[in-house]
Formats: structure tokens, sequence, C-alpha cells
């Protein structure tokens, strides 16, 4: 039996960390690299630490706890998906609220209350029985409500002119790799031995807890535009692809290093593919997010849609081993698509003055969908087995694509 993690007597230096206030960053490489941002040092601070907040929440829920909980705790995976829907539907019930009340704080300082919470919970799992769990996963999930509206709204509210949707795109570059390594890189350190996922995300959690001190005397910029007679019916047409092209994604959150074990696909196999996707993803982002800028973010958000059900599809219906490649080549291009031009969409629908709230807002829908999820596609296991969550995936995403198509042309001219 796999012996259950202890608590880190001690964690590796970090001493030789740069505080994050001296970063080295040249004057001129704004107008050589062009970021969307007048601030890129502040933009690049606040994506570092929901990077870090990623990181130790992805590389928990999905890379570590899956299997600690079926390998020590010998809970089903029913009961495992619960839990993460659990925490991830707090965030989703709670997210309004608590950006209206992480707003009545200075800026910086309602990142810092979040950090410290989330890496209090996060220990809380290994050093409290497994009946506080519920209560824990909760706690968690609203540490982590209000970070990403409040970081997205500062980053349109500070973007340079007719850049704001490339402002939050952009910052994805710096988050996704660290959920990335969190769900994958921790998964692997788990799968060999649940230690080491352990300490890779307790050095995660000192180092979010740094960053959260580096942004904590950040202020928010006041609006000087505020619209009158905002229609809400502009992005209500938004509120189905916002559930379903969460809820398909996160079906695999709970079964992912399961299926991977069950498969049998090795570790270079599986880096090859990251490789293949995150090469694609790279490729395409920055001519995708001008794009979707500037036209039609849309055709864009629709694009991805298909590549996506490509993607499930070929896990669902063929041999996982062949299929790994091109469906990560897939994968790749789909989220090269969707994370600007859905971005974008959601840009051009909030109100200048409330794109905190607005923000929130529509995050609670797509929160929803990330929090009932991990349960849904784990119970699809149990039900129809390894190829379950893929197939239901697949269906869903087909199902948005036939949306897509018909309401396309309606989602444009609503957004003009």
């Amino acid at each position: 039996m796999t012996t259950r993690p202890r608590a880190l007597a001690t964690l590796p230096s970090l001493a030789a960390i740069h505080p994050v206030e001296h970063v080295f960053w040249p004057e001129e490489a704004s107008s050589v690299i062009r970021f969307p941002w007048q601030n890129p040092k502040t933009a690049v601070r606040l994506a570092l630490f929901y990077g870090a907040a990623e990181f130790l929440r992805s590389g928990f829920f999905v890379g570590l706890f899956p299997l600690f909980g079926l390998e020590y705790l010998k809970l089903p995976l029913s009961t495992l998906g619960l839990l993460t829907s659990l925490h991830y539907g707090s965030e989703a019930l709670t997210k309004v609220g608590a950006v209206w009340l992480s707003n009545r704080l200075p800026f910086g300082l309602g990142f810092l209350a979040s950090a410290a919470l989330a890496f209090l919970t996060f220990w809380g799992f290994f050093l409290l029985p497994p009946y506080a769990f519920p209560l824990i996963a909760v706690a968690w999930g609203i540490a982590t409500a209000p970070i990403w509206p409040r970081i997205a709204a500062y980053l349109m509210q500070t973007a340079k002119p007719e850049h704001q949707g490339r402002a939050v795109t952009y910052a994805w570059l710096i988050v996704a790799p660290l959920i990335g390594l969190g769900s994958f890189g921790v998964g692997f350190l788990s799968k060999h031995e649940l230690a080491w996922g352990q300490r890779a995300l307790a050095v995660g959690g000192v180092l979010l807890l740094l960053l959260a001190l580096g942004v904590v005397r950040l202020r928010f910029p006041v609006a000087e535009v505020k619209r009158k007679g905002y229609a809400y019916r502009r992005f209500l047409i938004l509120i189905i692809p916002a559930f379903l092209q969460n809820l398909a994604p996160h079906l695999l959150t709970t079964v992912l290093f399961p299926f991977l074990k069950q498969a049998e696909i090795g570790f270079l196999p599986l880096l090859v593919s990251v490789a293949l996707g995150g090469g694609t993803f790279l490729v395409l982002l920055r001519p995708v997010a001008r794009f979707a800028d500037r036209r039609d973010p849309a055709l864009v958000t629709g694009l991805s849609t298909l590549l996506a059900a490509l993607a499930f599809g070929g896990l669902a219906l063929g041999d996982p081993n062949r299929a790994l490649y091109w469906t990560a080549v897939c994968i790749g291009a789909a989220l090269a698509l969707y994370i600007p031009g859905w971005n974008a969409l959601i840009v051009r629908s909030l109100p200048q003055n409330e794109r905190g709230e607005g923000w929130g807002a529509i995050s609670t829908v797509s929160g929803a969908a990330i929090a009932v999820g991990p349960a849904v596609g784990a119970f699809a296991w149990d039900l129809l087995g390894p190829q379950g969550p893929f197939l239901l995936g697949l269906s869903l995403l087909v199902a948005l694509l036939f949306y897509y198509l018909v309401f396309l042309r309606r989602i444009m001219a609503g957004l003009k």
C-alpha cells in the first residue's frame, strides 16, 4: 500500500529567488514585443500570481488528488469527482459575491487574502480527516473565486486602445503553462510517488504567497467612461456557450490520469504530444488574437469548438495511443482559437465601469460547468468505462457547434 505523504518538515530554500519588484525589465522591451498593456511589468506580475494559484489548484485536483484518493484513501472515483465538483461549484456560486466583497478591500490586499486561504486549505487535505474534505474544498473555492475576474478587469482597464481582448489573452500565455505544469507535471510526479507531488505543490504554495506580496500594493484605476442604457441581451446569447464549452473539457478533470494509466500511455509519447499541442498553440495564438480583436471573435470561437470535437472523437472512438499525436495538435489549435476568441467576445459585451462584476457574472456560468464537470465525467467513467467521458464530451461539443452554426450571425450582429 502506498504510504501517505507526510507534512513536509522543511521546504527547499527560496532565499535565492528575487522579489517580484526587482525583476529585470528592459525599458525598450514593450516597443519590441508590442505588449497590449500600458504597464507590462504589472500585468506580468498579476498573470504570474494567477498562474501560481492555478498551478496549486490544478496540480492538486487534477494531478495529485485522484491518485491519492484512489491509492491511499481507497475512495471511488465518483466520490473524488464529487469533492472536486464541490470545490469548483463553491467558486462558481460565490464568484459575484466574492468579487463584490474583494472590491471593498484594497485591490492588492484581496489577492493576499485569497492566496493565504488557498495555501491553508491545500494543507488541510493532508492534515485534517477526510470528513472535513467537503468544507475544505468549499473554502478553497471561495478563496479562488474573486481572483480572475478582478485581474481580467484590471487588464482590460489598463490595456492599450483596441487591445482589450489581447490584454486578457496574452496573460494566458503565462497562466496556461503553469496550469499545464500543475496538471501534468504534478500528475506524473504523483504517479511515480505521491510524496513527490505533494512536495512540488508545497513549493508552489510558498511561491503563491510571495507573488501575492508582490502585488499587495496595487490599486485599481477608476473607469473614466460610463455607458448608459447598456443592453444585457447582447451577451445573454453567450450563456449556453459559456456553459457547454467549459463542461466538455472538465469532464476529464478527475479521470485524466486514471485514463492515461489505463491506456498505458508512457511518459515519452505524452511529452511529445504535449510539445505538439503546445507548439501549435504558440504558433496560432498571436495571429488569431489579432483577428479576434479586430474582426470576428465569434467565428474564431466556433472553429475552436469544431477542433475540440475532433479531438474528443478521436479519443472516444479510436485507439488512444494511435490518436494521441493528432488529437494533441487539434487540442492545441482549439485552445489557440478559443482563448482569444472567447475573451474578445466577453470584452465587447461588458460595460467598462462594471467589468469586474460583469466578468464575475459570466464566469459564474462557466464556473457552474467547471463545477459539475468532474462529477459528471467520473460517473460517465463508472457507467460507460474509460471512453465514457470522451463520448459525453463529444456529444456536448457537437451540440455546441450546432448552436454556433444556428446563432453565429445573431451573435455577430448583437456585438456590433
